[in-house]
């Protein structure tokens, strides 16, 4: 917490210290936004522009549903025809459909139906573009890369977003992982695919934190979603630039890491199971103050996620829209699991297959 929201920082100092060890991201994606900037008005500007993005997105949430259930089984149809391919890899299905709905559902814009092609190109140089980024020392990304995946883009979405991967990348690349591992924790526990398909009918706050009481006691899916986020994070560690020594102007600059992952799975915090996949953990009678407060899958401080109450609501439906195809037995699509869930890579073995 001290390294995130360190004692009499000014939101400046919090700002540079998260804008220096981000700036891989500008080398590999161009980005202008608040996360690899230290300047208060970029800041302000993007602030404002993503609570814009959030209101409209929670006025329309009833119908969030039905047009997740439109992308999912469009989605799944074009990409697994059997004439095409007997079955599909499964997280460049979820990617594509988290790009849909993000370009279509939050930045207001659109990915023609029939552009399959042109949003898998796109989803996989983003993947390959942040692998470059992970990688200290090497050259900068092909720049025809970048600019392929910018023209896709600003084709699909509204002129207004004059950067469109300052906003794709932020709401993209940490849901599609989100989603993914809620699916693949789901797809063989009855009891959360029935909440989640509840909530997909349903989609109110009542209905997003309902414990049911029957015996086993089945958790809620706002409980499920933050088991997801709590063992697997999508932003497991988080850089931070120590304030440089006073005097010294050769000093380089020295990071330091939040282990959001290794808090997460303390056992001092979380108990001997902190391992364990449990979502029942997040039980009101379970969760103990210590635990609530080392909880923070969106960070933590001024900075924290400006979606974190949003983000887990958007999660919980694409994940419940893909369970619906998956997870019936006389379902079009089966899912085929592999040895260990991914996170963005890892994802060996997985796939959805189509059923004759």
């Amino acid at each position: 917490m001290a390294l995130l929201d360190p004692p009499g920082s000014s939101i400046s100092d919090l700002l540079l210290a998260r804008a220096r060890p981000n700036t891989r991201l500008v080398h590999s994606f161009g980005l202008q936004n608040t996360f690899v900037s230290a300047d208060i008005v970029v800041r302000k500007q993007f602030i404002t522009r993503a609570r814009e993005v959030l209101r409209q997105h929670t006025r329309n949430f009833a119908a969030f549903p039905e047009v997740v259930r439109d992308v999912v089984a469009g989605s799944a149809l074009r990409l697994g025809s059997p004439s095409r391919r007997p079955s599909i890899p499964f997280a460049v299905f979820i990617q594509v459909v988290t790009l849909r709905v993000v370009v279509g559902s939050l930045l207001g814009g659109d990915i023609p139906e029939d552009n399959d092609e042109g949003t898998v190109f796109v989803v996989g140089a983003i993947n390959d573009l942040w692998a470059l980024s992970k990688k200290h020392g090497a050259a900068p990304p092909p720049s025809a890369l970048l600019d392929s995946v910018n023209t896709y883009l600003r084709t699909w979405i509204p002129e207004r977003y004059e950067r469109p991967l300052d906003f794709v990348i932020p709401a993209y690349e940490t849901m599609w992982r989100v989603v993914a591992v809620t699916v693949a924790r789901a797809v063989h526990d009855r009891g959360a695919c029935a909440a989640f398909s509840a909530f997909l009918e349903s989609p109110r706050e009542d209905q997003f934190v309902r414990f049911e009481d029957a015996r086993p006691q089945q958790p809620s899916v706002e409980a499920f979603i933050c088991e997801v986020l709590r063992l697997h994070p999508p932003s497991g560690r988080l850089a931070r630039a120590a304030p440089p020594r006073v005097g010294v102007l050769w000093a380089p600059v020295t990071t330091h890491v939040a282990n959001i992952e290794a808090l997460h799975q303390d056992t001092a915090i979380w108990g001997s199971d902190a391992g364990v996949f449990d979502p029942m953990r997040f039980h009101g009678s379970r969760l103990s103050y210590g635990q609530k407060h080392a909880f923070m899958p969106f960070s933590y401080g001024p900075l924290r996620c400006v979606a974190f109450k949003e983000a887990p609501r958007f999660a919980a439906i694409v994940a419940a829209a893909v369970l619906e195809i998956v997870s019936a037995p006389d379902a079009r699509y089966r899912l085929v699991c592999g040895e260990r869930i991914g996170r963005r890579e890892g994802w060996e073995g997985w796939s959805i297959e189509v059923r004759d």
